[in-house]
């Protein structure tokens, strides 16, 4: 609270005033041993403020002295919400400046209304502390719901590791870690698969491009859904059979079996680093979320989803998660559907939201912005042609289709995943569009989603909104931890490092591995600042090293392991130069990666026909 005209300012309870250096007319000191003195950085809250002739007593509700001012001509009193900022201690603690006599100005009798203003001199006081007063942020009800909300966080991360502890128990070979016994339902497919696939881009990355995007959002996870139909349809009931027949666990089965060792190990290393990436994707949205709402640091934050991912992952593997999953599933669902519900209906609608985007500070072009192709097909064709390919062929998906009963159980799991991301595509689109009106000014796109967590929803819905961001990291980085314990347990050890290992050394290595890869991901994530950006990485990598040697793998006969190599290598390169070279604004109108699998596609044709070329001339 600043007014204007001389000031005389007390630190709280227990200092001594900071100007002037003696007490005023009508106060004095005293020393109270026998009572616990309290101080600290801030005090804020509902304050009563008291006039006794030119002086001006500010109490907070909890008895605390908190500022002490001469407003000039003043003869009021207020109730009103203020912000105090501490001051340095200038007397020894324990002593604390109160009034001699608690007498009230007779016209007032004693408190009035916070809607009737401060008569002080001055328009550029007063409109300080109408800011003030406007400010609502009572540090009682703020420490409340930080609680608040660490319960839920740690009530609920303490429930998955109860789950993955006790299915744990179920898990007694690689087979039922890896692949869950090949038991699962099409149930179990549909949550496990939309449960991974909804995960940081899709909630904290989706909104904040909504927040700068509008409704063109849509298609970061729109294209997600429509790379699941192709796999349900094409990809998927393919190489589910050839997993069935071969006794596959993972997709490094499968290229060894169809190419080479080599192929699997090159293959593996890449997809290692780039689920690094990711998995730190989905950290940085945790940390993001548990810095808003319950007050943690980026390392707290980092470490504790971190350790609730490991523990259950590293119990139960694929069979714990899965079932893990239904529950983690119907969270995230219920959070969101009733919080954009709430924020619709709380906004005023549909019409009153567009208004105040337009309103607010820096509005963007409204035709472009409340378009569902943005500034035209050229945005949705690039994030198609980044996530599609992602969808179909990564192996974190794929090797959870290896889990499934049947043919059919993919077929309808995997289909029903695709019609769930396709329709909660628009959720996070929306919310970025009414944090955008709300919350015209985000340095930081990806806060949008924390800030209506915490900005526009009431306690209970923001806890419940949190739990469903809680289940939506988890679900997806757990899904990460299973693509780095198969590269790395069946892919490099297995195959590379220790051949002969029994199965028990395999289970043992792939849950060590999991604890690792776990740690690795927490500092990554602490040097991450984007989840956008890591996601990118990873999906980037992903499609350019796996999407030609798997589906041309899996549809023909004519490549070799020499030319499915020659593919991964040249894409990989092409696609990360020119990536670089334009600073991931594409190449000519086109993405990067459509460049790089094109160039893949010519060499890997090239040493195809190679061997025909040379018997012609021969």
């Amino acid at each position: 609270m600043e007014l204007a005209g001389p000031k005389l300012f007390l630190s709280p309870m227990g200092r001594a005033p900071l100007i002037g250096g003696s007490i005023p007319q009508g106060f004095t000191t005293r020393s109270d041993k026998r009572e616990p003195l309290r101080s600290g950085p801030k005090v804020s809250g509902a304050c009563d403020v008291s006039m006794k002739g030119d002086v001006g007593v500010m109490k907070s509700r909890q008895g605390k002295i908190a500022q002490l001012f001469i407003a000039s001509g003043s003869r009021r009193m207020a109730r009103l919400v203020c912000r105090v900022r501490d001051t340095q201690a200038e007397t020894p603690r324990g002593t604390e400046t109160v009034p001699l006599r608690k007498r009230r100005p007779p016209e007032t009798n004693g408190i009035q209304s916070a809607s009737v203003p401060l008569n002080y001199a001055g328009s550029e006081a007063a409109a300080k502390w109408k800011k003030q007063r406007q400010f609502q942020c009572d540090s009682v009800g703020r420490k409340r719901a930080y609680m608040t909300y660490l319960f839920i966080l740690i009530g609920y991360a303490a429930l998955m590791i109860v789950f993955g502890v006790i299915l744990s128990r179920r898990v007694h070979k690689s087979g039922d870690f890896f692949v869950a016994g090949r038991e699962l339902n099409a149930g179990l497919i549909f949550s496990t698969l939309l449960a991974a696939n909804i995960g940081a881009g899709s909630t904290v990355g989706a909104t904040g491009l909504g927040y700068h995007d509008g409704l063109s959002a849509w298609w970061w996870v729109g294209s997600a859904g429509i790379g699941s139909l192709i796999l349900a349809f094409t990809v998927g009931p393919k190489i589910w059979r050839i997993a069935r027949d071969n006794n596959l666990y993972t997709v490094g089965d499968y290229l060894e079996f169809r190419y080479n060792r080599t192929m699997r190990g090159l293959v593996a290393v890449l997809l290692w680093v780039g689920s690094l990436a990711i998995l730190a994707g989905q950290l940085v949205a945790l940390e993001q979320i548990f810095k808003v709402t319950a007050g943690l640091g980026r390392i707290a934050g980092c470490l504790l989803a971190a350790a609730v991912i490991t523990v259950y992952f590293a119990a139960g593997g694929l069979h714990a998660s899965a079932r893990v999953n239904v529950v983690q599933m119907i969270v995230k669902l219920a959070g969101f559907t009733l919080a954009l519900v709430f924020l619709l209906a709380a906004a005023g609608g549909w019409s009153a939201i567009r208004a105040g985007v337009l309103a607010g500070a820096g509005a963007p072009d409204a035709e472009r912005y409340f378009n569902l192709i943005g500034d035209g097909w050229s945005g949705a064709l690039g994030y198609i042609a980044l996530l599609t390919p992602s969808f179909i062929v990564s192996p974190g998906l794929l090797q959870k289709l290896f889990g499934a009963r049947d043919e059919r159980a993919v077929r309808r799991g995997v289909g029903l995943n695709a019609l769930g991301l396709l329709a909660f595509a628009i959720v996070p689109a929306l919310m970025g569009v009414i944090a955008r009106g709300q919350f015209p000014g985000l340095g930081n796109r990806e806060l949008a989603l924390p800030a209506l967590l915490t900005g526009s929803l009431p306690v209970w819905m923001g806890g419940l909104l949190l739990g469903a961001l809680f289940s939506a990291e988890l679900s997806a980085a757990d899904a990460v931890l299973f693509m780095l314990t198969t590269s790395l347990g069946k892919d490099l050890y297995k195959t590379f490092i220790s051949p002969e290992a029994d199965d028990k050394s395999l289970l043992r290595v792939s849950r060590l591995t999991a604890v690792g890869c776990g740690a690795i991901g927490a500092g990554l994530a602490v040097w991450f600042g984007s989840v956008i950006a890591a996601l990118k990485i990873f999906y980037t990598l992903l499609s350019a090293a796996l999407l030609l040697p798997l589906l041309f793998g899996l549809y023909s006969r004519r490549v070799t392991a020499r030319a499915a190599i020659a593919a991964t290598l040249v894409s990989v390169a092409v696609t990360f130069a020119l990536e670089h070279k334009a600073q991931g604004q594409g190449y000519r109108g086109l993405p990067s990666l459509i460049w790089g699998t094109l160039a893949g596609l010519v060499a890997m044709i090239l040493l195809i026909a190679a061997p025909k070329l040379a018997a012609t001339k021969m």
